[in-house]
């Protein structure tokens, strides 16, 4: 088994409407994106043409699962636009419109590592099997340097622990128009981009360097923000406010969380 990563490689687990794998790609990065959902694998076809017949983008319209080779009920949340879709139907049902079932083929991360190699970084917004990806990597051994995920509970944060990383950073994702990429860019090229709501935002190298912390301090911040979201009142206000000011998003009760997790030896 190669234990060994590629610098030029980006995985998008949740392709969604590409606006991700457009971010990596325009930084000068291939990218393996895995999109179960068949409406938006045929809408990213026909957009990324371009990309798809270069190479420099790979589409698996799978869903990612506990086997491979399965073929499994994928939800989707009927709403226009919604990103709700899901291996898990109370996850795609969470917006309170039900769900449409259909039928996907299922992949795995090992398998992926496997066909594609072991990413540089890996984003995972898969609507609730965030914890299978982890786990997976756990089990597996090779361990992208960088991958992010949402963050409901403290336990995915220990997941990662783990999974042998040691190094995190919470970003609040409804918020990530107030980061703008450094200059210079620390992975691959600078791309001037004003990130929106169906954006991860920025990762690796990009992020502040100053916000990576332990596993301690991470599990701490994000009690924090829980229970600030939780409570609403003129200390979560205040809360806020310091947010916004100091970058530190964490402290910023609204919106919602993810977490990118690394080691020291790859801050160095």
């Amino acid at each position: 088994m190669n234990m060994r990563h590629d610098d030029t490689l980006i995985y998008d687990l949740g392709f969604y409407d590409g606006s991700d794998s457009r971010y990596y790609l325009d930084k000068g990065f291939r990218v393996v994106a895995v999109e179960a959902d068949p409406a938006a694998v045929v809408r990213a076809r026909d957009g990324f043409a371009r990309e798809l017949t270069s190479g420099v983008l790979t589409l698996v319209d799978r869903a990612v699962a506990e086997r491979p080779g399965e073929t499994i009920a994928f939800y989707l949340d009927p709403r226009e636009g919604s990103a709700f879709h899901s291996i898990h139907r109370v996850a795609a049902e969470r917006g309170g419109a039900g769900s449409v079932a259909v039928d996907v083929e299922t992949t795995t991360v090992p398998a992926l590592f496997d066909l594609h190699g072991v990413p540089r970084y890996l984003k995972c917004d898969i609507e609730g099997a965030d914890d299978i990806v982890v786990e997976q990597i756990a089990r597996d051994g090779r361990r992208p340097p960088f991958l992010s995920i949402e963050v409901f509970d403290r336990e995915a944060i220990e997941r990662l622990r783990d999974a042998g990383y040691d190094r995190f950073q919470l970003v609040n994702q409804g918020h990530l128009s107030r980061f703008r990429p450094p200059r210079p860019a620390r992975e691959g090229r600078r791309v001037d981009v004003a990130f929106g709501a169906a954006h991860s935002g920025l990762f690796g190298l990009d992020l502040p360097r100053r916000h990576w912390c332990d596993v301690r301090t991470c599990l701490r911040r994000f009690d924090r923000w829980k229970h600030m979201k939780l409570d609403g009142g003129p200390l979560a206000r205040l809360s806020k406010h310091v947010g916004r000011v100091s970058g530190r998003s964490w402290l910023d009760c609204t919106g919602w969380m993810d977490v990118h997790a690394t080691t020291l030896e790859h801050l160095c």
